[in-house]
């Protein structure tokens, strides 16, 4: 679909435009496949529903600002790497103070 839509983009190179589309499909898929088993596995299944809920509210919210503005969409991918990372450092964090207060040191 992507390669159909964006080939005049690509100057009339298809298979570009096929690889670029491949690479962001990829990367979408390997992204939600790992956020989904850590959250399965760390909480047991309780997580899927609500991690279903917050993709679908994202992707929505993501395609109506594409449609109207399509640079402040660049912009919320960045801010939500960042605060994904933000989120992720703290579980660490909080997971080694956890470690270091049962260490028996």
């Amino acid at each position: 679909m992507f390669a159909a839509n964006a080939s005049e983009t690509f100057g009339g190179h298809v298979w570009l435009a096929l690889i670029v589309g491949f690479v962001m499909a990829l990367t979408v898929h390997s992204t939600k496949a790992a956020t989904r088993g850590v959250a399965n596995l760390s909480t047991g299944g309780v997580a899927a529903p609500v991690i279903s809920v917050v993709e679908d509210v994202v992707a929505v919210a993501l395609s109506a600002v594409a449609i109207l503005f399509p640079i402040l969409v660049l912009a919320f991918l960045v801010l939500l790497a960042f605060a994904l990372y933000s989120v992720a450092q703290r579980f660490k964090e909080r997971r080694i103070r956890r470690e270091q207060a049962q260490s028996p040191l």
